[in-house]
């Protein structure tokens, strides 16, 4: 059995990250999406465990995605790859700029894995690759549209958040 991890904020997830799933289940007997902290951003709108139930809820039906968090921003995610045996981790690119960074992650990840832990990339489809979490998240709170970058159930999660966080204000 082939299990392969995908690594990423999901801050919200977007079609763009659908798409790498869903590309990656045809390939590998199971995806393991990884929703971790990026040490590059400030917090995040939604929490691990949201991000994770809103996963979690849009995969339901699929035996083949499993969903896990790693709250620790200070573990390498190749160390999390080899816990849950993935000698392999999925990358989504968008456009060159992508590439060039993960690229640099990747050889660096097989480094740090002693050559244990390797990664492809899948290309997201044409009509997904403007789509990105901050973008989207800037969308919502400008009070517009996202239904066209994110599921039913991750648009009704991000406007009941905005909401409360809203009225909490």
């Amino acid at each position: 059995m082939t299990k392969v991890l995908y690594p990423g904020s999901f801050d919200p997830i977007t079609y763009g990250h659908m798409d790498v799933i869903s590309q990656a289940s045809k390939l590998f007997d199971e995806v393991i999406v990884c929703i971790g902290i990026n040490p590059d951003k400030n917090g995040g709108l939604l929490s691990l465990d949201e991000r994770k139930n809103i996963i979690e809820k849009i995969y339901a039906n699929n035996t083949k995605i499993k969903v896990i968090t790693e709250p620790n921003r200070n573990r390498a995610i190749v160390d999390t790859a080899l816990e849950h045996d993935c000698n392999i981790l999925i990358k989504g690119l968008r456009n060159t700029t992508d590439f060039l960074s993960e690229m640099e992650i990747a050889n660096t990840n097989n480094y740090i894995s002693d050559e244990k832990v390797s990664t492809i990339a899948i290309f997201a489809k044409a009509d997904h690759v403007t789509i990105s979490s901050s973008k989207v998240k800037q969308i919502a709170m400008l009070n517009k549209k996202i239904s066209a970058f994110v599921h039913p159930i991750v648009e009704e999660a991000i406007l009941s958040k905005l909401r409360s966080d809203n009225n909490a204000g």
